[in-house]
């Protein structure tokens, strides 16, 4: 079965359209006088009835449906302007892109599902999402919620390969292991971290730091969710 290929012409404003008679017209970019036509070879005028429909479903494996939408789309009346009166809509396209955007929320609610505890809450701090003092349930939902509206971000989050530094960053902060102040400046007790957050993560990644990341994982690891 070949699947169809399908194409939308939607004027912009139906009410004001009235009955467009698509017709010839002079191409400037190609020189050329441009004429519509059968798949005979018949030349013909194609009307849309703005009144009735306000848009039209074309079939480009039907050989005049694809020689209308070859005509239309570069037409200068009714497309090529800076207020198009149609625009085409590739139905396929956006199909597959719904499809993608639903797997992509399937495998990220997959993820969260998951998650409990404090690799739940560690992973909601990367969102901005509150952990104190609030049920698991009501965590699990506002990640819930980012799967629905942002599937890619939560993905990008969950497969960043520096995600777990970045969770001890945040639960530390979370319990008062590390410090940040109003201008942004985080703090180790008294060792200055960096000035905001990604200048605080080079500085538990620096080697020179090695040393002392024993002790703030101890730190961070003796305090319960």
């Amino acid at each position: 079965m070949i699947e169809p290929k399908l194409v939308k012409l939607r004027i912009t404003n139906p009410k004001k359209a009235g009955i467009y008679t698509i017709g010839p017209y002079w191409d400037r970019e190609k020189k050329m006088y441009r004429k519509l036509a059968w798949s005979s070879g018949e030349e013909r005028v194609y009307k849309l009835n703005g009144t009735a429909l306000s848009d039209v479903t074309l079939n480009l494996n039907d050989p005049d449906d694809k020689l209308l939408h070859e005509f239309v789309k570069d037409h200068p009346r009714f497309v090529k302007r800076p207020e198009p009166l149609i625009v085409l809509q590739d139905i396929g396209a956006e199909t597959n892109e719904k499809i993608d955007y639903e797997e992509q929320s399937l495998e990220a609610k997959i993820v969260v599902k998951d998650l409990m505890s404090k690799d739940l809450a560690n992973f909601a701090r990367l969102f901005g999402i509150p952990t104190e003092n609030v049920t698991e349930k009501t965590v699990k939902l506002a990640l819930y919620e980012v799967a629905d509206n942002d599937p890619k971000r939560v993905l990008e989050v969950w497969n960043d390969p520096e995600r777990q530094i970045k969770e001890m960053l945040e639960r530390g902060l979370a319990k008062n292991v590390f410090t940040r102040d109003s201008h942004g400046v985080w703090k180790y007790n008294q060792i200055l971290m960096g000035t905001n957050f990604e200048q605080a993560l080079m500085w538990l990644k620096d080697e020179s730091n090695e040393d002392i990341l024993p002790k703030i994982r101890k730190d961070i690891e003796k305090i319960t969710e």
